[in-house]
């Protein structure tokens, strides 16, 4: 950890690493590196940028709102009140809509509920919300079976789930967090109550 890797080694395929000075045996490396975000033309016309271009809540430049930006390369003010940057399809798409309804004088405040879905070989993942630090977990189902949700519990309502092969709970709890529906954990966690009886 915190390790810069120096150089990717190896005759026809990858056989180490080399990191702080050590050779490390590796057979296969992954890389995620996240995205830089292209944001040199608004930076050149004098907008403020921070990890992306500054927005408000219609997608408008924060210092000139008659300039407008969506998509990855936008820090905005999330549902929870942080600022943050996303990078995904939804995010781009739904900002996109409402810096469309702004330019037509349409203004609506961007609370879209972020979400994720990744298909891992058998796996279905999907997450609603964003974690963080301090949530109260609570969990649903046996993740032994490979069928079980996460939910993250702020003030008393749901603010993220994490599903695997859990498409109920990944749908109500998309609900919830919208809703910011209070919830209890007990609830949540007995699967004796079907999700569609929880919201």
């Amino acid at each position: 950890m915190g390790t810069p890797v120096e150089s990717f080694e190896g005759i026809g395929k990858l056989e180490r690493i080399r990191a702080g000075g050590e050779y490390y045996p590796a057979d296969v490396a992954v890389v995620g590196i996240g995205i830089v975000p292209n944001v040199e033309l608004a930076q050149d016309a004098g907008v403020a940028c921070r990890d992306g271009i500054i927005v408000n809540q219609h997608c408008a430049v924060t210092q000139d709102p008659s300039m407008f930006a969506a998509g990855d390369c936008t820090q905005h003010i999330g549902r929870d009140g942080y600022s943050i940057r996303l990078e995904c399809v939804q995010n781009a798409i739904d900002q996109a809509k409402h810096a469309a309804l702004a330019m037509l004088g349409r203004p609506t405040p961007y609370r879209e509920v972020p979400w994720f879905w990744s298909d891992q070989y058998d796996l279905k993942l999907q997450i609603a919300g964003l974690a963080r630090p301090g949530d109260r977990l609570v969990q649903r189902g046996d993740p032994a079976t490979r069928k079980f949700a996460a939910f993250h519990l702020r003030d008393g309502a749901v603010a993220a789930v994490e599903a695997v092969n859990a498409t109920p709970e990944y749908l109500v709890g998309r609900r919830l967090i919208a809703g910011q529906t209070p919830v209890s954990a007990e609830r949540l966690a007995d699967t004796a109550i079907p999700m569609k009886n929880i919201a």
